[in-house]
Formats: C-alpha cells, sequence, structure tokens
C-alpha cells in the first residue's frame, strides 16, 4: 500500500508541477506581447517626434528663404542659416531611425 501511495504522490506533484508549468506560459506571451508592443509604440513615437521637427525646420527654411524674395535684405535670411545645417543632421538621425527599424 505505501508503494502506490509513494508513486501517487509522486505523480501528483509531477502533474501539480506541469500545470504550474502550462499556466506560466501564458503570462509570459502576454507579457511579451505587452513589451513589443510598447517598444513599437515607442518607435513610432519617436519617428513622429523627427518627423515634426524636420517640418518645422523646413518651415524656418521657407520663412527665411521668403522673408528674403519679399524683403531683399539678408537680415531676412537669418532662420535660412540657423536651419540649413540643422536639416542635414536631422535628415541624418530620420534616416537611421527608419533603417535601424528594418
Amino acid at each position: 500500500m505505501k508503494v502506490y501511495f509513494k508513486g501517487g504522490v509522486v505523480a501528483g506533484f509531477c502533474l501539480a508541477l506541469l500545470n504550474i508549468a502550462t499556466l506560466g506560459v501564458y503570462p509570459y506571451l502576454g507579457i511579451q506581447q505587452l513589451i513589443d508592443t510598447a517598444n513599437a509604440f515607442s518607435r513610432r513615437l519617436r519617428v513622429t517626434n523627427l518627423t515634426e521637427s524636420v517640418l518645422v525646420t523646413s518651415i524656418g527654411l521657407e520663412t527665411g528663404r521668403g522673408g528674403f524674395v519679399i524683403a531683399g535684405g539678408t537680415r531676412s535670411l537669418e532662420p535660412y542659416r540657423m536651419r540649413g545645417n540643422r536639416i542635414k543632421d536631422q535628415n541624418f538621425i530620420f534616416h537611421y531611425q527608419i533603417v535601424s527599424y528594418e
């Protein structure tokens, strides 16, 4: 009788361990999916912010160029000169963010 009882206890522990391991897979997969979603959202937010900064810089370039055409003075080219080098850096960063994801 003791042999059957000992075997039953071991089998019960093995089944309980298997049950716990199986139940542990679902939370792991759910957490992994949440992490992937958070990473995708973070990347989307970075790309959106970079796109917005490139747009703002482009608007500054157009403002400076338009001011020069209207006023004819070199003083109106100040926004154009300030943002001329900046857009090169922003385009490089933007390209790096897009390419690094692929």
